[in-house]
């Protein structure tokens, strides 16, 4: 259930983006460009703390990537898939397999104690 709401939350992140702001044509390139901090706030949270260091190495990725000439801001919709999509697994691999194998490690070493 727990797997099912956060994924929820995710798909509506980058829904409200794309529906606000992905496709409306009327809006201004600076607009556009700027419009992209708002999934970048809700995945942030959505997958704290591995969130952060996702979105520095989608910087960093992005910066490699103009400097041998691919600018991935040209695809304005093909970025923010890609930036969410990284956010999404970056969470998941922390939320729903890494902090529960940590927990499982951490009872087992516990119940080791008791006995």
């Amino acid at each position: 259930m727990t797997l099912f709401v956060w994924l929820a939350a995710s798909f509506v992140v980058l829904g409200w983006w794309y529906f606000h702001f992905g496709l409306n044509p009327e809006l201004s390139r600076t607009l556009r460009n700027e419009s992209q901090i708002y999934p970048i706030i809700g995945m942030v949270v959505l997958s704290f703390p591995a969130g952060l260091f996702y979105m520095y190495l989608f910087g960093f990725a992005v910066y490699g990537l103009d400097s041998i000439g691919i600018d991935l801001h040209q695809h304005e919709m093909l970025e923010v898939f890609t930036m969410w999509a990284g956010f999404v697994l970056s969470g998941y691999l922390q939320w729903f397999v890494l902090f529960p194998f940590i927990q499982e490690k951490f009872r087992s070493r516990q119940a080791k104690k008791a006995r």
